[in-house]
Protein backbone atom coordinates (compact mmCIF):
# COMPACT_ATOMS: atom_id res chain seq x y z
CA UNK A 1 0.00 0.00 0.00
CA UNK A 2 1.49 3.75 -1.30
CA UNK A 3 2.95 6.06 1.57
CA UNK A 4 -0.04 8.12 1.35
CA UNK A 5 -2.74 5.68 2.66
CA UNK A 6 -1.05 5.48 5.64
CA UNK A 7 0.22 8.89 6.32
CA UNK A 8 -4.23 9.68 5.56
CA UNK A 9 -4.50 7.32 8.61
CA UNK A 10 -2.58 8.61 10.85
CA UNK A 11 -4.02 11.94 10.40
CA UNK A 12 -7.43 10.48 10.63
CA UNK A 13 -6.59 8.26 14.12
CA UNK A 14 -4.89 11.18 15.40
CA UNK A 15 -7.70 13.56 14.60
CA UNK A 16 -10.19 11.07 16.35
CA UNK A 17 -8.16 11.20 19.04
CA UNK A 18 -7.84 14.62 19.64
CA UNK A 19 -11.57 15.29 19.41
CA UNK A 20 -13.03 11.74 20.59
CA UNK A 21 -11.27 10.76 23.42
CA UNK A 22 -13.13 8.43 25.92
CA UNK A 23 -16.21 9.56 26.94
CA UNK A 24 -15.79 12.39 24.67
CA UNK A 25 -19.11 13.39 22.45
CA UNK A 26 -18.70 14.70 18.97
CA UNK A 27 -20.99 17.60 19.03
CA UNK A 28 -21.70 19.30 15.69
CA UNK A 29 -19.69 22.36 16.26
CA UNK A 30 -16.19 19.87 16.93
CA UNK A 31 -17.51 17.63 14.03
CA UNK A 32 -17.29 20.53 11.90
CA UNK A 33 -13.53 22.28 13.71
CA UNK A 34 -12.23 18.02 13.46
CA UNK A 35 -13.28 18.55 9.61
CA UNK A 36 -11.69 21.25 9.28
CA UNK A 37 -8.26 19.82 11.07
CA UNK A 38 -8.34 16.78 9.00
CA UNK A 39 -8.60 18.80 5.92
CA UNK A 40 -5.68 20.82 6.48
CA UNK A 41 -3.68 17.93 7.64
CA UNK A 42 -4.14 16.18 4.70
CA UNK A 43 -3.28 19.10 2.24
CA UNK A 44 0.13 17.47 1.41
CA UNK A 45 -2.56 14.95 -0.14
CA UNK A 46 -4.45 17.29 -2.17
CA UNK A 47 -4.11 17.57 -6.09
CA UNK A 48 -6.72 17.48 -8.69
CA UNK A 49 -9.27 16.08 -5.41
CA UNK A 50 -9.03 18.74 -3.27
CA UNK A 51 -12.85 19.87 -2.85
CA UNK A 52 -13.69 15.26 -3.58
CA UNK A 53 -11.80 14.83 -0.43
CA UNK A 54 -13.08 17.70 1.92
CA UNK A 55 -16.21 16.84 1.02
CA UNK A 56 -15.92 13.19 1.76
CA UNK A 57 -14.29 13.41 5.08
CA UNK A 58 -17.20 16.10 5.90
CA UNK A 59 -19.81 13.53 4.94
CA UNK A 60 -17.61 11.11 7.61
CA UNK A 61 -17.77 13.68 10.37
CA UNK A 62 -21.95 14.13 10.38
CA UNK A 63 -22.12 10.24 10.17
CA UNK A 64 -19.34 10.27 13.58
CA UNK A 65 -21.87 12.96 14.67
CA UNK A 66 -24.95 11.12 14.75
CA UNK A 67 -23.70 7.77 16.02
CA UNK A 68 -22.12 9.78 18.89
CA UNK A 69 -25.98 10.31 20.47
CA UNK A 70 -26.21 6.40 20.12
CA UNK A 71 -25.02 5.74 23.72
CA UNK A 72 -23.19 2.00 24.38
CA UNK A 73 -23.10 1.60 20.63
CA UNK A 74 -20.98 4.37 19.68
CA UNK A 75 -18.35 2.45 20.28
CA UNK A 76 -18.93 0.22 17.43
CA UNK A 77 -19.93 2.94 15.64
CA UNK A 78 -16.82 4.67 16.37
CA UNK A 79 -14.87 1.32 15.20
CA UNK A 80 -17.16 0.88 11.95
CA UNK A 81 -16.21 4.46 10.77
CA UNK A 82 -12.69 3.85 11.39
CA UNK A 83 -12.68 0.69 9.15
CA UNK A 84 -14.76 2.72 6.19
CA UNK A 85 -11.99 5.25 6.61
CA UNK A 86 -9.72 2.49 5.82
CA UNK A 87 -11.79 1.03 2.82
CA UNK A 88 -12.18 4.70 1.46
CA UNK A 89 -8.64 5.77 1.54
CA UNK A 90 -7.66 2.00 0.63
CA UNK A 91 -9.61 2.76 -3.08
CA UNK A 92 -7.99 5.97 -3.52
CA UNK A 93 -4.86 5.27 -2.42
CA UNK A 94 -4.17 2.07 -3.80
CA UNK A 95 -2.43 0.71 -6.54
CA UNK A 96 -4.83 2.86 -9.02
CA UNK A 97 -3.83 5.64 -7.34
CA UNK A 98 -6.04 9.37 -7.58
CA UNK A 99 -3.36 10.87 -5.54
CA UNK A 100 0.13 9.64 -7.02
CA UNK A 101 1.95 11.06 -4.29
CA UNK A 102 2.62 13.54 -2.10
CA UNK A 103 2.02 17.04 -3.23
CA UNK A 104 4.59 18.32 -5.32
CA UNK A 105 4.91 21.73 -3.43
CA UNK A 106 5.49 19.55 -0.31
CA UNK A 107 8.10 17.32 -1.62
CA UNK A 108 10.49 20.38 -2.28
CA UNK A 109 9.75 22.29 1.16
CA UNK A 110 10.84 18.83 2.90
CA UNK A 111 13.73 18.78 0.29
CA UNK A 112 14.38 22.07 1.22
CA UNK A 113 14.11 21.21 5.22
CA UNK A 114 16.43 17.86 5.10
CA UNK A 115 19.93 19.77 5.32
CA UNK A 116 18.54 22.10 8.11
CA UNK A 117 16.26 20.14 10.57
CA UNK A 118 16.95 16.87 11.78
CA UNK A 119 14.20 15.51 12.59
CA UNK A 120 13.38 15.49 8.61
CA UNK A 121 17.28 14.09 8.68
CA UNK A 122 16.10 11.15 11.00
CA UNK A 123 12.60 10.67 9.16
CA UNK A 124 14.18 10.53 5.92
CA UNK A 125 17.29 7.74 7.53
CA UNK A 126 14.04 5.60 8.93
CA UNK A 127 12.02 6.25 4.91
CA UNK A 128 8.89 7.64 5.23
CA UNK A 129 6.98 4.89 4.35
CA UNK A 130 8.20 3.09 7.05
CA UNK A 131 7.69 6.19 9.70
CA UNK A 132 3.97 6.10 8.05
CA UNK A 133 3.11 3.43 8.76
CA UNK A 134 4.56 2.73 12.39
CA UNK A 135 2.68 6.13 13.09
CA UNK A 136 -0.54 4.74 12.10
CA UNK A 137 0.04 1.46 13.84
CA UNK A 138 0.68 2.81 17.32
CA UNK A 139 -2.25 5.39 16.97
CA UNK A 140 -4.35 2.50 15.73
CA UNK A 141 -3.35 0.59 18.69
CA UNK A 142 -3.38 3.55 21.21
CA UNK A 143 -7.35 4.82 19.96
CA UNK A 144 -8.91 2.43 17.67
CA UNK A 145 -8.20 -1.05 19.21
CA UNK A 146 -9.47 1.19 23.01
CA UNK A 147 -13.20 1.82 21.04
CA UNK A 148 -13.51 -2.14 20.07
CA UNK A 149 -12.61 -2.91 23.88
CA UNK A 150 -14.84 -0.87 25.15
CA UNK A 151 -17.75 -2.15 23.10
CA UNK A 152 -16.80 -5.64 23.87
CA UNK A 153 -16.35 -5.45 27.57
CA UNK A 154 -19.88 -3.14 27.42
CA UNK A 155 -22.05 -6.08 25.54
CA UNK A 156 -20.45 -8.50 27.69
CA UNK A 157 -21.88 -6.57 30.77
CA UNK A 158 -17.86 -7.34 32.70
CA UNK A 159 -17.68 -2.63 33.13
CA UNK A 160 -16.70 -1.91 36.70
CA UNK A 161 -19.53 -0.45 38.68
CA UNK A 162 -19.83 1.73 41.13
CA UNK A 163 -20.10 -0.17 44.91
CA UNK A 164 -21.69 1.35 47.72
CA UNK A 165 -21.53 0.09 51.81
CA UNK A 166 -24.49 -0.78 53.15
CA UNK A 167 -23.79 -1.99 56.74
CA UNK A 168 -22.14 -4.73 56.51
CA UNK A 169 -23.05 -5.68 53.09
CA UNK A 170 -21.36 -4.48 49.84
CA UNK A 171 -24.08 -3.59 47.06
CA UNK A 172 -22.59 -3.18 43.32
CA UNK A 173 -24.78 -0.16 42.09
CA UNK A 174 -25.75 -0.01 38.47
CA UNK A 175 -23.78 2.86 37.63
CA UNK A 176 -20.27 2.42 35.70
CA UNK A 177 -17.23 3.52 37.42
CA UNK A 178 -16.13 5.73 35.07
CA UNK A 179 -12.62 6.71 37.20
CA UNK A 180 -11.80 2.98 36.83
CA UNK A 181 -12.52 2.95 33.11
CA UNK A 182 -10.51 6.19 32.98
CA UNK A 183 -7.65 4.26 34.78
CA UNK A 184 -7.58 0.73 32.65
CA UNK A 185 -7.85 3.07 29.45
CA UNK A 186 -4.72 4.61 30.54
CA UNK A 187 -2.88 1.38 31.80
CA UNK A 188 -4.40 -0.75 28.86
CA UNK A 189 -2.72 1.86 26.13
CA UNK A 190 0.49 2.00 28.04
CA UNK A 191 0.84 -1.95 28.15
CA UNK A 192 -0.35 -2.24 25.17
CA UNK A 193 2.29 0.25 23.08
CA UNK A 194 5.15 -1.83 24.95
CA UNK A 195 3.68 -4.64 23.48
CA UNK A 196 3.42 -3.21 19.95
CA UNK A 197 7.02 -2.35 19.85
CA UNK A 198 8.15 -5.32 21.74
CA UNK A 199 6.81 -6.77 18.86
CA UNK A 200 8.36 -4.95 16.64
CA UNK A 201 11.37 -5.13 17.80
CA UNK A 202 11.23 -9.14 18.26
CA UNK A 203 11.37 -9.05 22.26
CA UNK A 204 8.11 -11.29 22.46
CA UNK A 205 9.40 -12.47 26.00
CA UNK A 206 9.07 -9.08 27.55
CA UNK A 207 5.29 -9.59 26.83
CA UNK A 208 4.83 -11.68 30.01
CA UNK A 209 6.90 -9.50 32.11
CA UNK A 210 4.58 -6.45 31.26
CA UNK A 211 1.13 -8.73 31.84
CA UNK A 212 2.46 -9.99 35.23
CA UNK A 213 3.64 -6.49 36.38
CA UNK A 214 -0.13 -5.70 35.83
CA UNK A 215 -1.23 -8.48 37.53
CA UNK A 216 0.69 -8.10 40.71
CA UNK A 217 -0.18 -4.27 41.17
CA UNK A 218 -3.48 -4.95 40.90
CA UNK A 219 -3.46 -8.15 42.35
CA UNK A 220 -5.56 -7.09 45.65
CA UNK A 221 -8.50 -5.81 43.82
CA UNK A 222 -8.66 -8.98 42.07
CA UNK A 223 -10.40 -10.90 44.47
CA UNK A 224 -13.70 -8.99 43.64
CA UNK A 225 -14.88 -11.76 41.12
CA UNK A 226 -16.57 -8.80 39.00
CA UNK A 227 -13.41 -6.65 38.67
CA UNK A 228 -11.67 -9.56 38.49
CA UNK A 229 -13.32 -10.64 35.15
CA UNK A 230 -12.74 -7.32 33.92
CA UNK A 231 -9.60 -6.88 34.40
CA UNK A 232 -8.73 -10.42 33.13
CA UNK A 233 -10.90 -9.87 29.85
CA UNK A 234 -9.51 -6.37 29.26
CA UNK A 235 -6.13 -7.26 29.07
CA UNK A 236 -6.46 -10.46 27.20
CA UNK A 237 -8.79 -8.19 24.59
CA UNK A 238 -5.57 -5.29 25.22
CA UNK A 239 -2.53 -7.98 24.58
CA UNK A 240 -4.21 -9.79 21.37
CA UNK A 241 -4.99 -6.96 19.60
CA UNK A 242 -2.05 -4.63 20.11
CA UNK A 243 -0.29 -8.12 18.78
CA UNK A 244 -2.49 -8.23 16.13
CA UNK A 245 -1.86 -4.96 14.60
CA UNK A 246 2.21 -5.34 15.48
CA UNK A 247 2.16 -8.58 13.36
CA UNK A 248 0.08 -6.62 10.51
CA UNK A 249 2.29 -3.54 10.85
CA UNK A 250 5.68 -5.52 10.82
CA UNK A 251 4.42 -7.55 7.88
CA UNK A 252 4.10 -4.19 5.75
CA UNK A 253 7.73 -2.67 6.44
CA UNK A 254 9.16 -6.12 6.38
Amino acid sequence: MHTAFFFAIAVIVFSRLLFQWGEKELTWQRALLKSFVESLLLLPLYNDYFYGLALGILAFNTVAFGADQLGENKYLYRFLIFMAYVVGFAFLMGEKQFFGNFHGYVSQVIEYARPKNLMVQYAQKIGWHKLSVLLAGSLVVVNEVNQLIRYILSKLKVEPQIEMENGRHIIIGQQKDLMELRRGRVIGIIERLLIFFFTLSGNIATIGFILAAKGFTRFKELENKNFAEYVLIGTLLSASLALLVAVAVKAVIG
